[in-house]
């Protein structure tokens, strides 16, 4: 399972035991209203608050994979 905050800390969890598995906090945005979604190893997210961003975490580390910068993505999910 794969949580956001508002401030943009992406979190994972073990959906079975609730375990935590990463955390990161996103870089370059303030503002996070949209959910994330999972396809493929990968996990989507849009970043609003200084124009906006999409970025691209690996499922299964963390880590920032890419980032590419679109209008507003305040409250839509990629």
């Amino acid at each position: 399972m794969f949580a956001i905050g508002r401030a943009g800390v992406m979190s994972a969890y073990d959906a079975l035991t609730g375990t935590p598995a990463w955390s990161v906090q996103l870089p370059l945005e303030y503002l996070f209203s949209s959910p994330p979604a999972a396809a493929n190893g990968i996990v989507y997210t849009n970043g609003a608050g200084s124009g906006g961003e999409i970025y691209a975490i690996d499922e299964n580390t963390g880590a920032v994979l890419a980032h590419q910068v679109n209008m507003n993505g305040d409250h839509s999910s990629p």
